[in-house]
């Protein structure tokens, strides 16, 4: 029993199907405990009633149910593959069977309608159909036109059976009933009985209700009721509509009967590449009630004819009779339809009338006549008047990119750009309306550009002192360009430049009386490196000197400045001009800081920062508080980083792309220096004690006890280090030499960096000394060419050159 009640409250909260439930408290529904059947029941509920799962979940919110209640019904239902929760896919069924079963049923008949209708949007024709006028409306995705099941009724409504009605009792009593019309047309009223309201308005069937309730609600009656009521239509019944002709999707659809005609189109798709937006046609009992004009919804945004549907009504789509296109410079460039006596005029309203760039006073029409095409062109005078026919084309093109009444000022004036060309326009008046010449205003010389009438272009000069002064003037012509240059454009740029130790050395623009000391402020004064007792200034010739040939190329001069900008008594009348460079040199006695670095076996180890330029290796050791006691000083390696010259980058770069090697060539070089340590020392600032340059690393390893033994060897190993052993006793511990070793060229690699070689003498072989740390390098003997190989060339060239020389001889001796 307790099963029986939870399962009719969960139909009920899905789709307010039961009537009277007051008793029920839908908080205590247990989603979780709903067997799988019983959600069967409620997916088929749902179908019936033509509802989606999202609708159904709204109407269990609106009458209790928990968030948590809703959440847990979305996820066992979309688990069952519930209907689709889009609300476009319950608007339309190929059904009008009413059971449970085939009601289900018509609903996957509609999805497959749907799908159907998607799939025409997909293919090839569905961008032909784009360019009619209005067919855009039925293809866009995102819109429905299909009415809610939930919804107000009109008056004039006709009730009929499975409408769902819901009566609201307030005041001195509370109820509710949610009632459907029976399959006897009549709606059960509790303690009431039966009120037949099948085939009445909703007007009438709702005084009927109210009339009736006064039976069992006295306080309803009276000038002063105590009860009052409400009648409201929940759900209205399903009606089958059939459309047919040029459809998209044409057959049999199931709507809600609120629907209007507009919903039936929308879900056929709409009129196809053959049908008429401009007479669908209503037919009701085998008459035409109503012609819709799409148009009128599309143009002016009204539905005048748009009538509500009853069951089985008929839409027909017919053909179109007339449809023309429009091309070029419209706002909708479409193909529209149009009825008997409408002219260009209509056809303008439909488009939106011309672009905005579009030539409007005339169009051209092409058309079909008698097999052949010919053009027409329409004045705008007959736009009113001009009839289309069926197949024509209407092209309105763009305006000239032209000006019959322009022309342009550039150049130093103050307000340069296009100007209109009035009657008789002189070149003072159009300075005039740029606002006049700027200062800087090249007046010897200006030039206009024109276009001649076999469009050549030729070059007008004037001095724009006889123009500003009256003496001469130009008359000007549409598309004249009329320049005015700067004086500063007919000049060289004026610069003077100032190099070294200034905090922005560089180029700065020269004006008239610019000093030495205003040209090094403008520079941001000395570095502290600049040597101020030494500025050096060069000067180029000028013209004359420049014009005879001589041995001198610019002048010098040289002052002296403290700090503080006070210049020596020589250079303080002293002057720039034009193109001077100024000089900063930095002083003798200014070096920049400098550290190396001392690792491994020392003191101290770290960075130390070089004090003297005249620093050694043993200065920096020393500092470091000398060697450790493990150090081992014959593997001490100084690595130093160099910077390769300009010449040096340039020809390494050169040299990689000649030989088509793709890697890059850095400017920073890291090399090993092989140092001596024993010796440095020994004997300090000796001759193998080098000076260190900032960026040294100097490494002293610790004391190595090993030897290493690689190349064209039998196994390369490291052997330990024992005093006394040659280098051919290290090779036999490794296995000895290779197939192809080069014994001759075995070398030793030590622990400083430093190479020895094999000395070779006859049949004598003189290896190097071993010491800790070292690597035997025994090198492989190089491929050689095949013999046999190299013998049977030669011989075929032998060969060849004898029967040439033969030939020759034979045909000297004929």
């Amino acid at each position: 029993m307790g099963k029986r009640i939870l399962l009719l409250f969960a139909v009920f909260l899905m789709t307010a199907s039961i009537g009277f439930t007051q008793n029920i408290d839908p908080a205590s529904v247990n989603v979780s405990e709903l067997s799988e059947t019983q959600i069967t029941k409620m997916k088929e509920e749902i179908a019936k009633r033509g509802l989606t799962i999202d609708q159904a979940l709204v109407l269990a919110k609106q009458r209790g149910a928990s968030e948590t209640q809703v959440s847990e019904l979305r996820m066992r239902l979309s688990g069952m593959g519930g209907t689709s929760t889009n609300a476009s896919s319950s608007s339309s069924t190929i059904s009008s069977n009413n059971s449970s079963d085939n009601k289900t049923e018509s609903y996957n008949q509609e999805e497959n309608a749907n799908a159907l209708r998607k799939e025409k949007r997909d293919n090839a024709e569905d961008e032909e159909l784009r360019k009619i006028f209005g067919a855009s409306l039925f293809l866009a995705k995102d819109v429905t036109f299909t009415p809610s099941g939930i919804v107000n009724a009109s008056d004039d409504y006709i009730l009929s059976i499975e409408d769902e009605v819901t009566i609201q009792i307030w005041g001195d009593a509370q109820a509710t009933y949610q009632l459907r019309v029976n399959t006897s047309g009549a709606i059960l009223i509790p303690d009431l009985g039966p009120v037949y309201v099948k085939g009445k308005t909703f007007k009438n069937a709702v005084r009927t209700i109210k009339q009736m309730l006064i039976g069992i609600y006295s306080g309803m009656k009276g000038p002063n009721p105590t009860i009052f009521s409400d009648v409201a239509l929940s759900w209205q019944h399903d009606i089958k509509i059939i459309v047919m002709g040029d459809a998209v999707t044409p057959g049999t659809f199931t709507l809600p009967a609120n629907s209007t005609a507009f919903n039936a189109l929308y879900a056929s798709g709409g009129p196809n590449m053959s049908g008429s937006f401009r007479d669908v046609r209503v037919v009701r009992n085998n008459k035409i009630i109503a012609h819709l004009d799409l148009y009128d919804f599309l143009v002016n945004g009204t539905i005048n004819e748009d009538v509500q549907l009853r069951d089985n009504d008929v839409i027909y789509i017919p053909g179109y009779i007339s449809r023309v296109e429009l091309t070029g410079a419209f706002r909708k460039p479409m193909k529209y339809e149009l009825l008997e006596g409408e002219h260009f005029n209509h056809l303008l309203k439909y488009s939106g009338g011309f672009a905005e760039n579009a030539f409007t006073s005339k169009v051209k029409v092409e058309r079909i006549v008698d097999g052949e095409k010919e053009i027409q062109v329409i004045d705008s005078i007959a736009y009113n008047s001009f009839a289309l026919t069926n197949g024509d084309v209407i092209n309105s093109g763009k305006v000239l990119n032209k000006y019959k009444n322009k022309v342009v000022i550039k150049g130093a004036v103050f307000r340069p750009g296009a100007y209109q060309l009035k009657d008789e326009m002189q070149l003072s008046s159009l300075i005039k309306e740029a606002s006049g010449l700027r200062d800087d205003a090249y007046l010897d010389r200006g030039f206009l550009t024109r276009k001649r009438d076999n469009m050549e272009m030729e070059n007008i000069s004037f001095g724009l002192f006889s123009v500003l002064n009256g003496d001469s003037d130009v008359t000007l012509r549409s598309d004249d360009v009329i320049t005015i240059r700067s004086r500063f454009e007919m000049q060289e740029i004026k610069n003077v430049s100032v190099f070294g130790e200034l905090n922005n050395p560089g180029e700065y623009p020269y004006v008239d009386n610019m000093t030495l000391q205003d040209l090094i402020v403008r520079a941001g004064g000395f570095t502290r490196d600049a040597d101020v007792s030494f500025i050096e200034v060069a000067r180029s010739l000028t013209n004359k000197e420049a014009a005879v040939l001589s041995d001198t190329i610019s002048h010098y001069y040289s002052f002296s400045v403290d700090r503080d900008l006070r210049l020596s008594s020589e250079g303080k009348g002293f002057v720039l001009e034009p193109f001077d460079v100024v000089y900063i040199r930095r002083a003798p006695g200014r070096r920049k800081f400098g550290s190396i670095k001392l690792r491994g076996e020392v003191m101290y180890a770290g960075d130390y920062s070089i004090i003297s330029k005249k620093d050694h290796i043993s200065d920096i050791i020393k500092r470091a508080g000398g060697v450790t006691p493990d150090a081992f000083v014959n593997g001490a390696m100084l690595i130093r980083k160099t910077q390769l010259s300009d010449i040096e980058l340039e020809r390494l770069q050169d040299l990689a792309k000649d030989e088509e090697i793709d890697v890059k060539v850095e400017r920073e070089r890291t090399e090993i220096v092989g140092i001596n340590l024993d010796k440095i020392l020994s004997t300090p600032h000796g001759p193998l004690d080098i000076l260190v340059q900032p960026g040294d690393e100097i490494k002293i390893p610790k004391n190595m006890e090993t030897v290493r033994i690689s190349g064209n060897v039998m196994n390369p190993i490291a052997s330990v280090y024992k005093k006394g052993l040659t280098v051919k006793k290290y090779i036999n511990k490794s296995g000895g030499f290779g197939e192809r070793s080069r014994r001759s060229k075995v070398y030793v690699i030590y622990a400083n960096g430093t190479t020895a070689v094999t000395k070779n003498f006859l049949l004598f072989k003189n290896y190097p000394r071993v010491e800790p740390g070292a690597e035997i390098i025994v090198p492989r003997k190089p491929i050689k060419q095949d013999q046999t190989t190299k013998w049977i060339s030669i011989g075929s060239s032998v060969a060849s050159l004898a029967v040439a020389i033969a030939t020759v001889v034979n045909l000297t001796n004929k």
